[in-house]
């Protein structure tokens, strides 16, 4: 056995990581595009009921 690696083996395995660190990064990626479209989804929901609800208040007013 070799007590070292050759530089070709080292740089596979550089190379290799990188490959699986980068991959990881879209994956998050991803899942952070994913968590803001149900992020933005929620906000416009919280509005439309708000709105409803200064309806409600309204129609309640003048009943």
């Amino acid at each position: 056995m070799k007590p070292w690696k050759s530089l070709s083996e080292s740089r596979n395995e550089q190379m290799m990581e990188l490959k699986a660190s980068l991959s990881k990064i879209e994956e998050m990626k991803k899942k952070i595009e994913e968590l803001e479209m149900a992020l933005q989804n929620c906000q416009n929901r919280i509005e439309s009921l708000e709105v409803n609800e200064g309806r409600w208040k309204e129609e309640l007013h003048y009943s």
